[in-house]
């Protein structure tokens, strides 16, 4: 909670209304509800504020701070209404989407179908590399072929692409590499790369997870460039967000925004505080760390058999230097456990790979 004095706002944007509550310095409250706007959810938010603003007789530069959360990135992949997006991928795992895992929602529902890839297979393109188990580069990559298929993805119209090879958890070279090529000749278009997002073994589940990312990306930087512009023309321009959108969650170059823990909404309220904390902690001079919060998507019960054909990962805190993990909090040591106590935690396994002299 901010320190400063002023008022503060919650919003909750849902798919029929959206609500939100004015905090007075005193503690008393103003709540309003209107009605959402699907096509563009901010402009509810900034007309509701507006008009709530007005009533309470509150000058829009007397708030502080501004809380919301939203379904924005859940409903997107619900409805099938994320950016076009393509894949490249290593040599032979063009199908990785649609092989998948041997998991259902329930497991004697016989008429369940698995979910179609975010990605269809037309868009999806392999490239030769090879990076082996254990980090060291089998085939080195296939430079002019992975120009080529960026090239065909975009003459066939993609919106954003999601970068996964293989085994690049361990050796993220040429996913790097490839990154690199990539901006230089396509800068204005979303790239997302597994190393950064969800640097892990277990090859469907990374690369479902930046494909989902991928996907989410452009309709999430819309949604939060619209909301943004809408309060600072009010008069507001503080904005924080409870979804997993934020500043600490962007890579070292805020270049590739990480917006598909937002699928669960809440669902890992607690990492929060336990990723600033462990953040304030870790960052060392000289020394790079970036702390990820995963979450289950099946936290969000109604889409349930959905979401678990698309396998973003399981809830887990991890922290990673250099691509690769130093430590992670698996789902057992999270759920139902407080902020503090996962911080703890966190503080203590960084203390002891310090101790262990793994590079600090």
């Amino acid at each position: 909670m901010d320190s400063r004095g002023g008022v503060r706002i919650g919003v909750d944007i849902g798919g029929t209304f959206t609500d939100i509550v004015l905090a007075r310095e005193d503690g008393s409250l103003l709540v309003s509800k209107v009605s959402s706007t699907p096509e563009d959810p901010g402009r509810a938010v900034v007309t509701g504020l507006a008009a709530l603003l007005d009533h309470a007789g509150v000058a829009p530069r007397e708030v502080v701070e501004i809380v919301h959360g939203a379904t924005v990135a859940s409903n997107t992949i619900l409805q099938k209404k994320g950016a076009r997006t393509g894949l490249i991928t290593t040599r032979g795992f063009r199908d990785i989407l649609e092989i998948g895992r041997i998991r259902t929602p329930d497991l004697y529902d016989l008429t369940w179908d698995k979910p179609v890839p975010l990605v269809e297979r037309r868009y999806r393109l392999e490239v030769d590399e090879r990076i082996g188990a254990d980090g060291a580069i089998v085939r080195p990559l296939d430079t002019a072929g992975l120009l080529g298929a960026a090239e065909r993805l975009v003459t066939m119209g993609v919106d954003a692409i999601a970068l996964c090879f293989i085994n690049s958890y361990r050796n993220p070279a040429h996913e790097r590499q490839a990154e690199g090529l990539l901006r230089e000749r396509y800068p204005d278009l979303p790239l997302c790369c597994s190393y950064r997002i969800l640097p892990e073994i277990k090859e469907y589940e990374r690369t479902s997870t930046t494909v989902v990312n991928a996907y989410l990306l452009p309709v999430m930087r819309r949604y939060l460039g619209n909301l943004t512009a809408g309060l600072t023309r009010l008069g507001i321009e503080e904005l924080r967000t409870a979804a997993e959108v934020d500043a600490k969650l962007r890579d070292q170059k805020g270049t590739a925004l990480v917006v598909v823990n937002s699928v669960c909404g809440c669902a890992a309220r607690n990492a929060r505080p336990a990723i600033a904390t462990a953040l304030e902690h870790a960052v060392k001079p000289d020394h790079s760390y970036t702390v990820f919060a995963g979450q289950d998507a099946d936290a969000t019960r109604q889409a349930r058999g959905y979401f678990t054909g698309y396998a973003p990962s399981s809830p887990q805190i991890a922290m990673f230097k250099d691509g690769k993990i130093v430590l992670m909090l698996e789902r057992y040591q999270i759920e139902g456990r407080s902020a503090d106590a996962i911080a703890a935690d966190l503080v203590v396994a960084f203390d002891r790979h310090c101790q262990e002299g793994a590079g600090v």
